[in-house]
Formats: structure tokens, sequence, C-alpha cells
């Protein structure tokens, strides 16, 4: 075994991935708290533009979800009522907290007195987790304080899609159709941001771009090709220099595009196509060195990440309606009473605050009632699996039994633009490769 490599097994508790998921929480955090302070206190600064780069969390989820999703698939796809478990497990994951969530801001927008916070997209959009269609056509800030929701509709439609292409291919076709996907979701991209048309296609091309399920979905598969090629002879040890070149050429090429665009918005052109799938090829190649390289595995196994990890879910679902409420309410301006330093810094702890609150109370009172129900449908760590190869265990690498429990923009006004959409379907509980977002 080389020196540096930390031995795992794919379908045990991988504690680094918690840190992943953690460390994905905390970039979206930065981004709308950079956000918030630059609308609403007209603040700018160099720190502040890099707090931004933190959209790019919404794409770090994507990349893990479909690893541990395909995961899950891949090893139950011959085990009974394989399609039942995982959609039931996937409803008792997502569901409560989406549709409650959901029932608060319907419940704000009847009694607070502004109407703006709310965007004017019909709901049925948020029910049916079609916010992101909407949002590709009409744009950011259709649905106010819940813009964000759009990232978690794409992986909802990831969920309804590939369990049946598990189910269906073998592992060299499964890596091949997620290898086309990543292509065509590029390649799509890429056509319609050279479109040139009628000036409505052209004013929706932006939102397009980055919320449209088909032009996003080469993240998620490339997670997918992560999985089943981890699963293949020589398990995750034969990915790490591979890895470790794919990273190199990540930073080198995205570099080139913060030079060529001047900076890292997420609605320049050249980032939302050629970014995003460097992005993508950037967070995988970190996905495989936190699971294989020790140095990595240590840092992404550090307590505090995996807290946030654990909360991940929680908190991108709640902290754009908090951060709207605190800081660009008028009932949170009026409590504020002021924009000094010192209201800025009490106004970014007490939004932090509510948010850390409002998540655990959540979590502990209202998810994990459902995260029990998980046990009466079969954890798909168990059982026969197609064609895995797996790696060995080192002793401090300890295996636990699976218990799977765990981006954002608001819109064209200044109080709603600063929750950009990007995040998490899940947090909480261990993370094991029998678990996703």
């Amino acid at each position: 075994m080389s020196e540096g490599f930390h031995a795992v097994d794919l379908r045990g508790h991988i504690p680094q991935l918690d840190g992943v998921r953690g460390a994905a929480i905390i970039l979206v955090l930065l981004h709308h708290i950079a956000r918030s302070l630059e609308h609403e206190f007209r603040l700018d600064s160099d720190l502040l533009e890099l707090m931004q780069f933190g959209w790019c969390g919404v794409d770090l989820f994507f990349v893990l979800s479909g690893f541990l999703i395909t995961g899950i698939l891949y090893e139950s796809k011959l085990k009974s009522q394989y399609l039942r478990n995982f959609y039931v497990r996937r409803v008792l994951r997502i569901f409560p907290l989406y549709f409650m969530a959901l029932a608060v801001v319907q419940l704000l927008r009847h009694t607070w007195s502004q109407p703006n916070l709310f965007g004017y997209g019909d709901p049925i959009w948020m029910w049916t987790y079609l916010t992101n269609v909407y949002i590709a056509v009409q744009g950011f800030g259709a649905f106010g304080m819940v813009d964000h929701f759009w990232s978690l509709a794409v992986e909802e439609h990831f969920y309804l899609v590939w369990p049946f292409a598990v189910l269906i291919g073998n592992r060299r076709q499964l890596m091949a159709l997620a290898t086309a996907i990543i292509l065509i979701a590029l390649s799509s991209r890429i056509i319609i941001a050279l479109y040139q048309g009628p000036a409505q296609i052209l004013e929706a091309k932006s939102a397009m771009l980055y919320v449209l399920t088909p032009l996003r979905m080469d993240s998620l598969a490339l997670g997918g090709l992560i999985a089943l090629a981890a699963r293949g002879e020589g398990g995750i040890k034969w990915l790490i220099p591979l890895a470790r070149m794919a990273l190199v050429a990540a930073l080198v090429v995205l570099s080139l595009v913060v030079l060529i665009a001047r900076g890292l918005d997420h609605d320049h052109p050249l980032v939302q196509t050629i970014g995003l799938s460097v992005l993508a090829l950037g967070f995988g190649a970190v996905l495989v060195l936190s699971i294989g390289a020790a140095f990595l595995a240590r840092v992404f196994a550090h307590g505090a990440l995996r807290w946030f990890g654990k909360y991940s879910y929680g908190m991108y679902v709640w902290h754009p309606i908090i951060f709207i409420l605190v800081w660009h309410s008028d009932v949170g301006r009026a409590l504020r009473g002021g924009n000094s330093a010192l209201h800025i810094v009490a106004s970014t702890a007490t939004a932090l605050s509510i948010t850390l609150v409002v998540t655990l109370l959540s979590f502990h009172l209202w998810e994990k009632r459902f995260l029990t129900l998980k046990r009466y449908f079969d954890s798909p760590s168990a059982g026969p699996t197609p064609e895995v190869e797996r790696t060995t265990v080192t002793e401090a690498q300890q295996i636990t039994p699976c218990t799977d429990a765990a981006a954002p923009a608001v819109g064209q006004t200044a109080a709603l633009e600063v929750v950009q959409g990007t995040v998490p379907t899940e947090a909480g509980g261990t993370m094991t490769a029998a678990q996703g977002r």
C-alpha cells in the first residue's frame, strides 16, 4: 500500500464525506452573507468578493449527491424492493422539511406586509418541484425567499430518472451513460450561450443555463461516474493519481476563466459553460482525495466540518428565508436600528444564530420523527453487490452500520437578489455510502 493512501470500505461509514458536505454549506453561507452585506449596506471589499465565490457550494453538493446516490443504487440493485426502498427513504429524508418550509413561507406570505419578499410565481411550481423550470423562463426573483429551491428541484429530477438507468445497465454501460450526460450537458450549455434569437429568450438565457435540470446534470453525472469507477478493480486507490492531475488541471483552467471573465460571477457566459464543468471536475477530484488521500481525509473528518455536514440540509433550506427577514425586511431593518459597523456585526450574528437554532429545532423536533421510519425499509448496504471490488479497511477506518440521515438567488430587487439559489437535500445523521442528499 502506497504511503499516504487512506483505505476505506465504500459501503461503510465515511466520516470525511460529512466534512465535504459541511464545506459545501459553509461556502453557501459565506456567499449569501456577502450578497446581503453588499446589497443591504452597500459594502464593497476584496473579502466580500472572495466570499461571493461560495455560490459554487451547490456544485459541490451536486457532485457529492451524484456519488452517494449512485453508490446506494448500484449496491442495492439486486435486492428485492429496490425502487420502493430507495424512493420511500428519499421521501422520508427530503419531503418533511421541504414541505414544512413551504407551509411556513405561505403562512408568512399571508401575514407579512411586504409581498415583494415572496416573489410573484404561482406556488404550485414550488409544491411540485418545478421551481427551476419556472425560474429558467421568468428569471430569479420569481419565488422570493425560496428561489434557492431550484437546486432541490434539480436533485429531485435526478432521483426520478437515475434509479431506472442503474437498474437496467451494468457498470460499464452506466459509466458510458454518465460520460455522455456530462458531454451533452456541457455542449448544450455552450450552444444555448451562443444562441442569438428573440429578446425574450435572450433575457431568460442566463437563468436557464444556471438552473435547468438537463443543463446541470454534468455535476451529478460526474459524481455518479466516480462512484462507479471506484467500484471497479482497484477500488478508489487507482483514482487518486487521476484525481490529483484533474485537480491541478481544473485549477489551471479555472484560473484562466477567472482572468478572461474578470471574476467568477455565475452569470457570466464563460463561467456558465466551461466554468461549471471545470468546477465539477475539481470538486470530483476533491471528493476522491477526501476519501483516499490520508491528509485530506483527516482534514474533512474534522468534527466541526462534520457537524455542519450533519445539519446542512436544514441550513440550506432555512438560511435564505431567515437572511431575507433579518436583513431585508422592514421589520428586520426597524429592529436593527441603523447601519453602523456595530449594527452590521450584530445583525450578522443574529442571522446566523437564528439559522442555527431553527435548523437544530427543525431537525430534532420534526425531521428525526420521519428518519426513524427508515429502518422499516431495507438499508441498501447489505446484500449482493454487482461487480464490486472493495478496498481493504485499515484499523484507522472503523466501519459502522449504515444509518443514512444527510444553492440560492432571490431576486431582481436589491432585497431579493441576495440569496441566489445554491444547496443540499440532506443533512443529519452519519455519512455512509448508503446515504445521499
